[in-house]
Protein backbone atom coordinates (compact mmCIF):
# COMPACT_ATOMS: atom_id res chain seq x y z
CA UNK A 1 0.00 0.00 0.00
CA UNK A 2 1.77 3.37 -1.21
CA UNK A 3 0.51 5.33 1.54
CA UNK A 4 1.63 3.34 3.76
CA UNK A 5 5.04 2.52 2.82
CA UNK A 6 6.51 5.54 2.27
CA UNK A 7 10.06 5.76 3.59
CA UNK A 8 11.38 6.89 6.82
CA UNK A 9 11.71 10.68 6.90
CA UNK A 10 9.48 11.54 3.88
CA UNK A 11 6.91 14.48 3.65
CA UNK A 12 3.59 13.53 3.47
CA UNK A 13 0.31 16.30 3.22
CA UNK A 14 -1.96 17.41 5.69
CA UNK A 15 -4.79 15.56 3.81
CA UNK A 16 -2.52 12.14 3.39
CA UNK A 17 -2.63 12.20 7.61
CA UNK A 18 -5.82 12.29 7.69
CA UNK A 19 -6.40 9.59 5.30
CA UNK A 20 -7.70 6.48 6.96
CA UNK A 21 -7.10 2.86 5.98
CA UNK A 22 -10.50 1.03 5.24
CA UNK A 23 -10.34 -2.84 5.67
CA UNK A 24 -12.85 -4.93 4.28
CA UNK A 25 -12.69 -8.59 5.81
CA UNK A 26 -14.75 -11.77 5.39
CA UNK A 27 -14.37 -15.57 5.97
CA UNK A 28 -15.44 -18.91 5.21
CA UNK A 29 -15.70 -22.32 6.17
CA UNK A 30 -16.72 -25.74 3.60
CA UNK A 31 -17.57 -27.47 7.16
CA UNK A 32 -17.45 -26.65 10.37
CA UNK A 33 -14.96 -27.68 11.23
CA UNK A 34 -13.12 -28.12 7.45
CA UNK A 35 -11.32 -26.48 4.68
CA UNK A 36 -11.56 -22.75 5.45
CA UNK A 37 -10.09 -19.05 3.84
CA UNK A 38 -9.94 -15.75 4.39
CA UNK A 39 -9.64 -12.50 2.36
CA UNK A 40 -8.68 -9.28 3.10
CA UNK A 41 -9.29 -5.80 0.94
CA UNK A 42 -7.18 -3.05 2.41
CA UNK A 43 -7.95 0.51 1.06
CA UNK A 44 -5.72 3.53 2.15
CA UNK A 45 -6.95 6.70 -0.68
CA UNK A 46 -6.75 5.19 -3.74
CA UNK A 47 -4.82 2.69 -3.26
CA UNK A 48 -5.81 -0.94 -2.40
CA UNK A 49 -3.54 -4.48 -1.67
CA UNK A 50 -5.73 -7.87 -1.34
CA UNK A 51 -4.81 -10.57 0.42
CA UNK A 52 -6.06 -13.72 1.23
CA UNK A 53 -5.05 -17.33 3.04
CA UNK A 54 -6.49 -20.49 4.28
CA UNK A 55 -6.49 -23.31 6.70
CA UNK A 56 -7.32 -27.17 5.71
CA UNK A 57 -9.03 -27.98 9.26
CA UNK A 58 -10.38 -24.92 10.45
CA UNK A 59 -13.78 -23.08 11.28
CA UNK A 60 -16.14 -20.27 10.26
CA UNK A 61 -15.27 -18.35 13.01
CA UNK A 62 -11.56 -18.71 13.13
CA UNK A 63 -11.23 -17.09 9.41
CA UNK A 64 -13.19 -14.62 10.24
CA UNK A 65 -11.10 -13.89 12.67
CA UNK A 66 -7.86 -14.40 10.75
CA UNK A 67 -9.19 -12.36 8.15
CA UNK A 68 -9.25 -8.63 10.95
CA UNK A 69 -5.81 -10.22 11.91
CA UNK A 70 -4.14 -10.11 8.67
CA UNK A 71 -5.28 -7.05 7.79
CA UNK A 72 -4.14 -5.18 10.98
CA UNK A 73 -1.00 -6.73 10.80
CA UNK A 74 -0.08 -5.61 7.40
CA UNK A 75 -0.04 -2.35 8.44
CA UNK A 76 3.35 -0.73 8.35
CA UNK A 77 2.61 2.25 11.21
CA UNK A 78 0.01 3.79 13.28
CA UNK A 79 -3.09 4.56 10.97
CA UNK A 80 -6.90 5.31 11.76
CA UNK A 81 -8.61 2.32 10.56
CA UNK A 82 -12.04 1.63 9.70
CA UNK A 83 -12.76 -2.23 10.01
CA UNK A 84 -15.92 -3.58 8.15
CA UNK A 85 -16.38 -7.39 8.93
CA UNK A 86 -19.06 -9.82 7.74
CA UNK A 87 -19.51 -11.17 10.68
CA UNK A 88 -19.84 -9.50 14.65
CA UNK A 89 -16.54 -10.64 15.97
CA UNK A 90 -14.94 -7.48 15.21
CA UNK A 91 -15.65 -3.92 15.05
CA UNK A 92 -14.39 0.02 14.58
CA UNK A 93 -10.56 0.62 15.44
CA UNK A 94 -8.71 3.91 15.48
Amino acid sequence: MHGLLRPAGSAESPAQARQVVEIFTDGACLKNPGPGGWGVVLRYGRHEKEMHGGEPATTNNRMEIMAAIQGLESLTRPAAVHLYRSEEHTSELQ
